[in-house]
């Protein structure tokens, strides 16, 4: 979309999705996650996804938002207007806000292994959960190390 768009151009929204049949396994039978489930599912089929180049040094940014927000004109236009604004930096070549929420989260990451183990203490601590079960819910599937 890069390639395709000019800057100031965006594509019409469109549904993120309108599959049916979503894979849904809930670890054990409660009505109210249930309803939530059944939220989650509703707000993914919901979503529409609009693609807009802001300037002609931006890639063309994904933007994805509600239904009845992208079907409003002016709400769309609107959200486009302030995506523009906070592009305003050839350096930065994302919303500034993106950016930021960027970097904070790529140097979170030698601070995990502790928020891990405070969150695995109060989870043993305040649930009548098997310890066993915490720390292997909690355990990274990726083996951690290396260069």
């Amino acid at each position: 979309m890069t390639l395709i768009l000019d800057p100031g151009e965006f594509t019409r929204p469109k549904l993120f999705t309108s599959e049916e049949g979503w894979h849904v396994r809930l670890p054990y039978e409660d009505k109210e996650l249930d309803t939530l489930m059944l939220q989650v599912v509703s707000g993914i089929k919901n979503l529409c996804v609009v693609y807009y180049k802001p300037h002609a040094w931006c890639p063309a940014l994904r933007i994805e938002m509600p239904a009845a927000i992208a079907r409003d004109e002016t709400k769309l236009n609107t959200i486009l207007y302030n995506v523009k604004s906070q592009c305003q930096t050839p350096s930065i070549m994302e919303p500034f806000p993106l950016y930021m929420a960027d970097r904070i989260a790529k140097h979170m990451a030698p601070a995990i292994p502790a928020y891990k183990q405070i969150i695995m203490k109060q989870m043993t601590q305040i649930s009548d959960n098997n310890e066993k079960d915490i720390f292997f819910l909690m355990h990274s599937y990726r083996t951690d190390g290396g260069s």
